[in-house]
């Protein structure tokens, strides 16, 4: 059951499920605020738990709202684009058709048609990417569930602006934020894991905090090296 209120300009999602207490996030990488409380807490409650919170709500969202964005791309010779965190000067290359894209040293190589557009340069770049994190995670996933002992049935990528990962506890899906791939890998790492214990745990209480703690104990630093790197221009995904 979910709606929104607000708080000043700032809108409040609420989700409202089976659970005991309310919960405040202030979640990356735009500053979403999200309330979760249970199926009978009222509008007034919740909105009164916002602003006895509302200070540090504005610090967090100042925060995340000051954090750097790399321009819109262009996609010609010189631009600077990412894969797991280092950087790479594209170079684009003309042809009848398109031929993909390589790494070559310090280089990110684009073999584009003759008369491509800034578009669909974009389009062929983020479906290579998309591949590219697709990969990583078939990689990465099946250790991570074999060391916690939480299965998932299937997973997708999407463009997302409120989180970096999201988990269907019903379907047992889990979603990924196609921007993982311009990070550095520990970050999708981080989110694989986190995304398999809320298989175990909803919400973010001290019983999910634990199971972080246990299966990796540098979770923090990590979480905050990935909120910390800048943000990708994205195109609108198209995914569904």
């Amino acid at each position: 059951m979910t709606g929104e209120l607000k708080v000043g300009d700032v809108p409040i999602a609420v989700v409202r499920k089976a659970i005991k207490h309310l919960h405040l996030y202030v979640q990356p990488p735009d500053g979403r605020v999200l309330v979760t409380g249970p199926m009978d807490v009222t509008d007034g409650n919740v909105l009164l738990f916002v602003r006895e919170n509302f200070g540090w709500v504005l610090r967090q969202r100042e925060g995340m709202q000051k954090q750097r964005r790399r321009p819109p791309r262009q996609y010609v010779d010189g631009e600077t684009h990412y894969l797991w965190g280092e950087q790479y000067f594209l170079r684009v290359e003309t042809q009848k058709g398109w031929g993909g894209v390589r790494i070559s040293g310090s280089d990110m190589l684009l073999l584009a048609p003759v008369n491509s557009t800034v578009k669909s340069r974009g389009y062929y770049m983020t479906e290579w990417y998309r591949r590219q994190l697709h990969e990583a995670i078939c990689d990465e996933l099946p250790r991570w569930e074999k060391k916690t002992g939480f299965v998932s049935d299937r997973f997708d990528i999407r463009e997302m602006n409120r989180s970096w990962g999201l988990c269907n506890e019903v379907k047992r899906k889990l979603t990924f934020n196609l921007q993982l791939v311009r990070k550095p890998r520990e970050g999708l790492s981080y989110v694989i894991l986190h995304e398999l214990c809320h298989l175990a745990v909803r919400g973010h209480g001290k019983e999910f905090v634990a199971l972080l703690d246990q299966f990796m104990p540098n979770w923090r630093e990590v979480r905050t090296r990935l909120n910390d790197a800048p943000l990708d221009f994205t195109i609108k995904d198209n995914s569904g």
